[in-house]
């Protein structure tokens, strides 16, 4: 059984705001899971859990992209603004593009650099305008597909995107090992998957952020693995 704190939150939702419990702290230890335990893990994003997950960059605390509660959780262990989006995930172009409308230098940016760290400040399209996680002043999402098979799996599987944001407290340092994530989020995440491989420092590197406010124009909002050079190759 869970142990519950009840916290009330306000959220932003389409011009109106609710009203809820929170989150829960668990009494029981978080579960960890090999990679190889794929039911376990497709079964927990169904379920609405709160998983923290190794990536093809950083750890990351993650959830179904459109559930709403599980998403409130996770801005309240990041402590992080509620004006601040956070980052989805898809299985490949295919998927994002049933998400996002991109301009076409958008999409010659996700052909070369997806799947890989580069993520797309994109606007969203008419029939997803319901999601729970959009940059409410101009209605756009953060999304990316990542160099990781299992993230792509349990997007495909549960046939949604999925929330990933830094594994850490908002405003501090990313935390790089399971030991590391273990001693922060024991108790307070459902299940942690343990990485396969140790992470090189390379892929401790942050994705790089992008946002086009026309087909032409992009500013960096974040600089990450992919250099600015890199972009303009591919735009000139």
């Amino acid at each position: 059984m869970e142990s519950v704190l009840t916290i009330y939150f306000s959220l932003g939702y389409h011009n109106c705001y609710c009203r809820g419990v929170l989150i829960n702290f668990m009494k029981n230890k978080s579960v960890i899971l090999s990679q190889d335990n794929l039911e376990e893990i497709y079964s927990a994003f169904n379920q609405g859990k709160i998983i923290c997950i190794p990536t093809d960059t950083i750890y990351a605390l993650s959830c179904d992209a459109t559930n709403i509660e599980a998403i409130q959780k996770i801005y309240t262990l990041k402590h992080r603004p509620l004006d601040k989006t956070l980052p989805m995930f898809m299985s490949n172009t295919k998927m994002a593009s049933l998400y996002a409308n991109f301009y076409k230098k958008e999409l010659s940016l996700a052909n070369k650099f997806w799947p890989g760290a580069l993520t797309l400040v994109s606007r969203i399209k008419n029939t997803h305008k319901n999601l729970p996680n959009l940059l409410k002043n101009n209605q756009k999402i953060a999304i990316r597909v990542p160099k990781n098979k299992l993230i792509q799996s349990i997007c495909q599987s549960i046939n949604k995107p999925i929330i990933a944001t830094s594994a850490n407290i908002s405003n501090q340092k990313n935390i790089n090992s399971l030991d590391e994530i273990i001693k922060e989020f024991q108790n307070k995440v459902n299940f942690i998957i343990k990485d396969n491989k140790e992470l090189s420092d390379n892929c401790l590197t942050a994705s790089t952020i992008i946002e086009f406010t026309n087909n032409e124009k992009y500013k960096i909002l974040r600089k990450g693995r992919i250099p600015k050079i890199q972009l303009e190759r591919i735009l000139s």
